[in-house]
């Protein structure tokens, strides 16, 4: 007898609830946004403590720039480092630099070593077992029309008009760039760069 449509939809609804059976099996246990918020909040109090700072330096991402983490002393005053850590952190950061701003380092569980945003975040030692250490992983070389340019879309491009974050991410694909002094890059790339935009109507989004 052939299926209704009611059956079809019934047995496709039971598949999709399949596909997350191991999900299902944890959501009990992972942290709601409320709980995290509270968290957050409590963690912020603990860096204004030791950072002498105001709620009105907290909200100023001039101030965050400024008071970015950058080594393994003042790191080991926020979350749980042990000495392998420590030494780990600062053989990678003598070949690529790390730092994190206050803010985004407030986010990482303390004493989780596997937090998701602490393993963005913080050097690895894994980062030294590339033995390519392939700095141009996506040859933007051949991507660049014009200045400081990036374009690898039809209708987009970007601008890489400093080599300043306020974290370094760990995967960063433009860690060549980063160098150790934050700097902007020169007006006359800047203006070639701009002059190429203008004469490249089809690009909508920088």
């Amino acid at each position: 007898m052939k299926k209704t449509k009611r059956q079809i939809a019934l047995e496709r609804a039971d598949i999709l609830t399949k596909r997350i059976v191991d999900y299902l099996d944890i959501r009990k246990s992972i942290p709601k946004g409320l709980e995290r918020s509270e968290k957050n909040t409590q963690r912020k109090r603990e860096f204004l403590a030791i950072l002498s700072a105001t709620e009105t330096d907290w909200n100023d991402w001039h101030w965050q720039l400024r008071n970015r983490i950058r080594d393994v002393n003042t790191l080991s005053k926020f979350i749980a480092l042990s000495e392998a850590n420590k030494a780990h952190i600062e053989a990678v950061s003598r070949i690529f630099r790390f730092a994190v701003s206050p803010y985004y380092l407030s986010l990482i569980e303390p004493d989780d070593f596997f937090d998701p945003i602490r393993l963005m975040a913080l050097p690895s030692v894994c980062e030294l077992d590339d033995k390519k250490m392939d700095l141009d992983p996506m040859k933007e070389e051949f991507t660049n029309p014009a200045g400081c340019i990036t374009r690898r879309y039809p209708d987009r491009l970007i601008m890489n008009v400093t080599n300043e974050c306020a974290m370094y991410c760990r995967h960063c694909q433009r860690r060549r760039n980063i160098g150790e002094t934050d700097m902007a890059r020169p007006r006359p790339e800047l203006e070639e760069s701009l002059e190429y935009i203008r004469n490249h109507s089809e690009i909508r989004d920088v």
